[in-house]
């Protein structure tokens, strides 16, 4: 899933941001999914957020 938003600079009607939020789904052994979600601000990673899950060896 993706969500857009973008802001303008209203003086000289341009685009001066856009950030893009993808949510994404992963599992640690296939059995059972967790949630996560990357922030991108222009083409920069702003943020990584993920549940937390147990690492199986």
């Amino acid at each position: 899933m993706f969500t857009f938003r973008g802001w303008l600079d209203q003086e000289h009607n341009r685009n001066i941001g856009h950030e893009g939020v993808y949510r994404f789904e992963f599992s640690e052994t296939g059995d059972s999914r967790q949630e996560g979600k990357v922030v991108m601000l222009g083409e920069r990673v702003e943020r990584v957020a993920m549940e937390p899950y147990q690492v199986v060896e």
